[in-house]
């Protein structure tokens, strides 16, 4: 009958020693998870950074262009207004008038503009 090398001794350490190596491994295995992890957090916030911005630009696109179709339908009826118009003293006054009507409403354009770009932080 072969002896065997083994003994209580040697299977001890044998055993220690992968109990050891499980620790090793163990300890990777979570610095891994745990970078994993971070680095994950890091890819979550930028993606909903990007889709607040997405939003904040749709949300801008949609009030620009509700101005823009305002402001083209006042200046149809201006200009409806003045082509009514007749060169009389009386209908002069009347374009100057609507001419001043239409500086005050392009002023008040460019600042609602303004206004929009800083609360949107642009």
């Amino acid at each position: 009958m072969p002896s065997s090398e083994w003994t209580l001794d040697t299977l001890k350490a044998h055993f220690d020693a992968l109990r050891a190596a499980d620790g090793v491994a163990l300890q990777a295995a979570l610095a891994a998870a745990k970078e994993a992890v971070a680095v994950a957090k890091v890819s979550t916030d930028e993606r909903l950074k990007l889709l607040n911005e997405l939003r904040s630009g749709v949300a801008t696109t949609a009030a620009m262009e509700a101005l823009d179709k305002v402001v083209q339908d006042v200046t149809v009826r201006l200009v409806r207004l003045e082509e009514s118009k007749s060169t009389t003293s009386e209908q002069k006054v009347q374009t100057n008038s609507v001419r001043q009507w239409q500086v005050g409403l392009v002023v008040a354009v460019i600042a609602l503009i303004g206004v929009l770009l800083k609360a949107k932080g642009l």
